[in-house]
């Protein structure tokens, strides 16, 4: 009986992609529950944060973040990359920051960059 080669190799290939699809899913931390949040941190970032001199207003349904009040449709990416209990480490743009958070006071600080903001929700 003949059988085509590519019928073979079919098979084992699919097999070893099925495989290394799970591994990563294991290996890699939050790649299996990224898309589930937990729901006491569901909406701990969203809204309007300001102080003096920075603004940073969060939309976490739309995954969304807009670091310039004066200009209210340019919208950067948000990525929320670790929670603990009341530190979150996350992404805007290409930038890195990390929020202490005490009910609607965070101190925000940039990876990279010195100093840091206090800021005050206003949803």
């Amino acid at each position: 009986m003949f059988v085509a080669p590519m019928a073979l190799s079919r098979r084992p290939l699919m097999a070893r992609f099925a495989a290394l699809l799970l591994a990563a899913f294991l290996v890699v931390p939050g790649a299996a529950s990224g898309a589930v949040s937990d729901r006491r941190s569901r909406n701990a970032l969203e809204g309007r944060w300001a102080s003096d001199d920075f603004t940073l207003t969060i939309d976490e349904d739309a995954i969304q973040a807009n670091r310039n009040p004066s200009k209210p449709f340019e919208w950067d990416a948000l990525h929320v990359l670790n929670i603990t209990e009341n530190m979150i480490v996350f992404e805007v743009g290409g930038d890195r920051f990390v929020g202490m958070l005490d009910g609607d006071r965070m101190i925000l600080s940039m990876i990279g960059r010195p100093g840091f903001h206090t800021l005050t929700r206003r949803r």
